[in-house]
């Protein structure tokens, strides 16, 4: 046990003046280095550490004679509370403006006291057994929290900087101080890397993909329509997904999917897609009309809301099994919907109603490019981007 004993001190007169000009050295000499200090920093915006300060003082004892008559520790004592003083000023003005350096900050302390009631429970007890189940919850749960807030970094990383340069460390060589292995296995620097290229690639090929556009001059045809559906095989979906559209009364076929209608010229080989609401008559109608000329020969199925179009127009029977008669059929433009679904399938795998008019005038571009040059299709695509821009806050809003 620690007692604490006060005992008062009678200072005769001549200790008193060399204790109040100790005190009064010390004074000058806090504020001559504090000056040093915000000088430094103004001046190049260096920081003078507590090292450099003490090698100063060593000059100023040697040369100053007042300096030689007080112990060094004090002065040094002084010199180190400064610095420490400066220090923590930085860390408060940090806290203050939210500029601190980025990094995953997951409060563990609810696993630790966790951790220890299960240690102190008694083996093959029920206790125990309830205790390490909620254990195991509680890592779930931090687990989740740490990869919500790296994607919440990530995010901001990207959003802010349009040059991201990442170092190759060696984490191996890093974790070998035990103080610091659990931190920077914390960071998850590994995965933080992995989501940084995924996001800046995304972010790169959409901002391509903008520059696509089904626009154009209308098409003297002979030329090909035809509409599909995209969107997730109800086989695929979860069971949660299932009793949802069962509630809602939804049937088979294109419920829960994307419309999206296309046009082709034979001629040319061009195509031109884009996604709509619905698939009834005025809206095929409108949309063959914008990108169709007049007097131009319209091949189709025998969809009702194709009847009536202010064109040549022919049709296939595909009820009946009839998919060519003579120049009549639709193999072309849904050939084009085959390649799009691969690419759905094979390389995008999600592609979401959100973006999809991006993906499908992408693919209608590329496959309209597919004869050119490598070079040629470059400057096509290079030509495309002019004057469109996309941020990232209104790629993710």
């Amino acid at each position: 046990m620690l007692r604490t004993r006060v005992q008062p001190v009678h200072l005769k007169p001549s200790p008193h003046r060399r204790l109040d000009d100790l005190l009064h050295q010390l004074t000058d000499l806090w504020n001559g280095a504090l000056e040093e200090r915000i000088g430094a920093y103004r001046r190049a915006g260096e920081t003078i550490s507590y090292y450099d300060q003490c090698k100063s003082l060593t000059i100023i004892r040697g040369e100053d004679e007042s300096f030689r008559r007080f112990s060094v520790h004090a002065q040094r004592s002084a010199l180190h509370r400064l610095d420490r003083a400066f220090k923590a000023f930085f860390r408060r003005v940090a806290l203050s403006t939210g500029a601190s350096h980025p990094g995953v900050r997951v409060d563990r302390r609810r696993i630790r006291r966790m951790q220890k009631l299960l240690s102190r429970a008694r083996k093959g007890s029920k206790a125990r057994t309830k205790k390490r189940r909620r254990l195991a919850k509680t890592h779930e749960r931090v687990q989740m929290a740490e990869r919500h807030a790296l994607h919440r970094l990530t995010t901001a990383i990207v959003r802010q900087h349009h040059r991201i340069a990442v170092e190759d460390l060696r984490i191996p060589n890093l974790v070998r101080n035990r103080h610091l292995a659990r931190r920077i296995h914390a960071q998850q620097w590994g995965r933080l890397v992995q989501q940084l290229t995924y996001k800046t690639a995304w972010f790169m090929l959409h901002r391509i993909r903008k520059g696509f556009t089904d626009t154009g001059e209308p098409m003297d045809g002979p030329v090909e329509v035809d509409e599909t559906c995209i969107g997730g095989k109800r086989k695929n979906m979860s069971n949660a997904q299932r009793r949802e559209l069962r509630k809602e009364g939804a049937g088979r076929g294109a419920v829960g999917k994307a419309a999206v209608v296309g046009v082709k010229d034979r001629n040319s080989r061009q195509i031109r897609a884009k996604v709509v609401d619905a698939t009834d008559r005025d809206t095929l109608h409108g949309f063959i009309r914008e990108r169709v000329s007049d007097g131009a020969k319209v091949y189709t199925d025998e969809a009702a809301a194709y009847s009536g179009l202010p064109f040549d127009h022919e049709t296939v029977k595909h009820s009946v099994g009839e998919y060519v008669r003579d120049q009549a059929h639709t193999n072309s433009i849904e050939s084009f919907w085959s390649m799009l679904k691969r690419g759905h399938v094979g390389t995008y795998h999600k592609m979401s109603a959100k973006h999809l008019h991006r993906y499908v005038t992408t693919c209608a571009a590329r496959h309209g490019m597919r004869q050119l040059h490598t070079m040629d299709q470059l400057h096509e695509v290079v030509a495309s981007l002019a004057g469109k821009r996309l941020l990232y806050r209104d790629l993710v809003s």
